[in-house]
């Protein structure tokens, strides 16, 4: 069943500052894909994204949030290159796609349709050269989800995104370690163990105890961990998912897109 466009917005217990004000507190009272999953069903609902933006700017532009100018611009900026790259990066002090928000706000709504019409059970975007894979949020969220449950569509969304996490990668593994000169304690190997065995194994459980930092983990794996622990203190178990999702994309993505580490794990 369709939900209304205030069930979305989770009104009138989650304020609109979540999604659009990254200057405040409530911003981070969600996790990133909470909202960004919000935003796609908003679209795809075919509710006016730019309606629920302008009226959000309206009611805040009564003289008295002089404060809180810039930051619905820079929160645009921040969902449009989500939308875009599928990399969560916060543009604190600068918009690289306009400071303008009459521009940003179709470019945000075209970059989300872009997503849901890649999106599985849509026509399939234009044939890449192997190699050159794009990272889509929307399909590697369901091949996660199909992988844990063992679904029977993950062997189908498997070969769509020519990932299989029942495939020994270790030798590819290997050469990139030695290519990039790192040392044992960061080996990409160590973070694909941490996103098989411990990150999907606790989305699917719903269980995160194995999910904070503990003896024997290797340096890279401890930043990780860190990371969550840091995310989830006194959290819910729902946002405790959430957050374990996010992270087990950024790992998706290093491993299988050869991206790169974060500077704190270096």
């Amino acid at each position: 069943m369709k939900r209304t466009a205030k069930q979305i917005q989770g009104r009138p217990h989650v304020s609109p500052r979540t999604f659009f004000d990254e200057g405040c507190s409530e911003f981070t009272k969600k996790p990133f894909n909470y909202k960004t999953d919000r935003l796609m069903e908003y679209v795809k609902s075919g509710y006016s994204l730019k309606k629920w933006i302008i009226e959000y700017r309206n009611y805040y532009d009564d003289g008295n949030h002089e404060h809180m100018k810039g930051y619905l611009e820079q929160a645009l900026n921040t969902y449009i290159h989500f939308f875009k790259t599928g990399e969560a990066k916060f543009f604190y002090g600068e918009n690289p796609y306009s400071n303008i928000l009459q521009e940003l706000i179709p470019l945000l709504e075209s970059s989300i349709k872009e997503a849901i019409e890649n999106a599985p059970g849509y026509a399939p975007p234009k044939t890449r050269k192997r190699g050159n894979k794009r990272f889509n949020i929307v399909k590697i969220k369901a091949l996660i989800d199909s992988y844990i449950h063992e679904r029977q569509d993950y062997a189908k969304l498997s070969a769509a995104l020519d990932i299989d996490f029942n495939t020994d990668i270790t030798a590819l593994l290997d050469e990139r370690d030695r290519a990039e000169k790192l040392d044992y304690p960061n080996s990409y190997i160590h973070l694909k163990s941490l996103l098989l065995q411990n990150f999907f194994f606790a989305i699917k459980e719903n269980y995160y105890t194995e999910l904070y930092p503990q003896m024997g983990c290797s340096k890279n794996q401890f930043y990780y961990l860190k990371l969550f622990a840091d995310k989830t203190k006194d959290k819910s178990n729902a946002f405790k998912r959430e957050v374990a999702i996010d992270i087990a994309l950024e790992l998706i993505k290093i491993i299988y897109f050869k991206g790169k580490y974060k500077q704190g794990n270096k």
